[in-house]
């Protein structure tokens, strides 16, 4: 994020999430950027997901501000019927006892740097992501084909 972001100016944000799910759970990256940097930027994301589990793993303050952001925002994760009624529904697909964010703050706080490397080495491979990118063909696609990701294939909105 602070990439793209604060020292090459070519994105409002990026961000990494696992997708919720049973079994199998997608890895996602998410960087919105400029048109024209659309190629470099894809060669930097990869290079930070390489860095992250080579020479510039994650901080203990990264790690820290991490799970201050986690548990802060837990409160406002129960503000509604709604949201509590997800809670439990999550808590009935993934077989989870029904106080399973009660449990949340401990886990959180019991987490370490190695815990966070462990987990990253089994999700994040850099070799072998699928790689969507949303644009217009025919301004990004040879900048696409130059960074070397593997095969390019264009669909239209028309065929989807």
């Amino acid at each position: 994020n602070m990439n793209l972001r604060e020292d090459k100016g070519w994105s409002y944000g990026a961000y990494t999430f696992l997708q919720d799910a049973r079994g199998q759970r997608p890895f996602m990256v998410y960087a919105p950027v400029q048109t024209d940097q659309t190629g470099p930027s894809l060669l930097e994301l990869k290079k930070e997901l390489n860095g992250y589990l080579g020479d510039k793993p994650p901080m203990a303050m990264e790690l820290e501000r991490a799970r201050l952001d986690e548990v802060r925002s837990l409160p406002g994760q129960f503000e509604t019927a709604g949201s509590v009624l997800r809670s439990l529904l999550s808590s009935s697909r993934f077989n989870r006892q029904y106080n399973y964010p009660e449990t949340l703050v401990e886990k959180y706080n019991g987490l370490t740097l190695k815990d966070l490397n462990e987990a990253a080495a089994q999700v994040i491979h850099p070799d072998k992501l699928t790689w969507l990118i949303i644009g217009d063909a025919e301004k990004i696609k040879a900048e696409v084909e130059a960074a070397g990701l593997g095969p390019v294939s264009v669909q239209s909105m028309n065929s989807l």
